[in-house]
C-alpha cells in the first residue's frame, strides 16, 4: 500500500514538473510569475508528502524493532525465570537427599515436648515405678526430666533420663498419656522435697541442712548369678531431732522424720524386690524414734 501511494505520488511530481516546465518555455511566462507559484504549490505539497511518508517508514521500522526487541527480553526473563525455578527445584532436591535423619533421640524429644506436664506410666528393669510420673521438661541436649511429686510419694524426686534411652508409646484413651520403658538413668535421682510441684523444685533444701549423725538402718540388695547390689542407708539426725535421711545407692536422697522415712524406705525396697533383687545382710543402730521397717 506504501509503495502505491509513493508511485502515485512521483507520478504527479513527474507531471506537474512537465507542466511547469512547459508553461517556462511559452513567451512570455515571466508575466505569468504568481501562475507559475500557483503551479508550483501541488508540487511543493507532493514533495512534502514524500518526506513525511519516507520519515513514516522509519518511524514504523523503528517501532517493529523496539517491538521485537522487547519480545526478545520478555522471552529471555520468562526463559531466565524457568531457569532459576529448575534451579531452585534441583537444589531442594539435592537438599532432602543429603539431610541427616532425626535421630532416636531427636524423634523422642519432639514427641515428649508435646506432653510436657502431661503424666506417663514408667517401666524401669523389670519393673514399674510405683507412681506416674511428670514429664516436667526436654532440655535442649534431648534430656527429659521426669518428676513425681510428693503426693504420690513420700518425697518428690526426677530422674534424667537421655531420649534415645527411652521407648515410648502413645495412648491414646486413659488418664496417663505415654507409656515409657527406661533402659537407663542419666545420673541419679534428685530428691526435692515435700513439693507438688515442678515449679517449686528450687525451693526445697531440706537435705542441704541436715547435719548427719550415726547410721540407724542399712540393708543390701542383692540378684543372684549377678554382681549388682543396691543398699538402702538410713542416718539419723546430730542434734537428737526427729530427722533422719535415707541414701540410696541409686543416687536417691531422702530427708523426713521417722515416719516418712519408713515408708520412703520400704516403697523402695519394694521397687528392687520387683526388679529381682533379694534383701541381703542387715544393719541397725540406735535412735530414740524407731524407724518403721521390718
Amino acid at each position: 500500500m506504501k509503495h502505491a501511494i509513493k508511485a502515485v505520488l512521483y507520478l504527479l511530481l513527474a507531471v506537474s514538473f512537465i507542466t511547469i516546465y512547459s508553461f517556462l518555455r511559452t513567451p512570455g511566462w515571466i508575466q505569468g510569475l504568481w501562475a507559475v507559484v500557483l503551479l508550483a504549490l501541488p508540487d511543493a505539497g507532493i514533495v512534502i508528502a514524500l518526506i513525511e511518508l519516507r520519515h513514516s517508514g522509519e518511524a514504523n521500522q523503528l517501532r517493529e524493532e523496539r517491538n521485537r526487541l522487547a519480545k526478545e527480553n520478555n522471552d529471555l526473563t520468562r526463559k531466565v525465570h524457568e531457569i532459576q525455578e529448575e534451579s531452585n527445584k534441583r537444589l531442594a532436591e539435592i537438599a532432602s537427599n543429603v539431610q541427616r535423619p532425626p535421630t532416636k533421640a531427636e524423634r523422642n524429644a519432639v514427641t515428649l515436648r508435646k506432653f510436657l506436664s502431661r503424666k506417663a506410666v514408667v517401666h524401669e528393669g523389670t519393673g514399674h515405678w510405683g507412681s506416674a510420673a511428670e514429664i516436667a521438661d526436654v532440655l535442649p541436649d534431648n534430656i527429659v526430666a521426669l518428676f513425681v511429686p510428693s503426693n504420690y510419694a513420700s518425697q518428690a524426686w526426677c530422674a534424667y533420663v537421655e531420649c534415645d534411652q527411652i521407648d515410648i508409646v502413645e495412648r491414646p484413651q486413659g488418664a496417663f498419656a505415654l507409656e515409657l520403658t527406661i533402659h537407663k538413668r542419666y545420673g541419679g535421682a534428685v530428691m526435692l522435697g515435700e513439693i507438688t510441684r515442678w515449679e517449686d523444685r528450687k525451693i526445697s533444701q531440706a537435705d542441704a541442712t541436715f547435719d548427719r549423725g550415726d547410721l540407724s538402718y542399712q540393708v543390701m540388695f542383692t540378684k543372684q548369678a549377678s554382681s549388682e547390689t543396691r543398699t538402702i542407708s538410713i542416718y539419723a539426725s546430730k542434734d537428737g531431732a526427729n530427722l533422719f535421711m535415707m541414701e540410696v545407692s541409686t543416687g536417691e536422697r531422702f530427708v523426713g522424720t521417722n515416719k516418712s522415712v519408713s515408708i520412703r524406705a520400704l516403697s523402695q525396697m519394694v521397687e528392687f524386690r520387683s526388679e529381682g533383687f533379694t534383701r541381703g545382710p542387715l544393719r541397725t543402730g540406735t535412735t530414740p524414734f524407731p524407724l518403721f521397717i521390718e
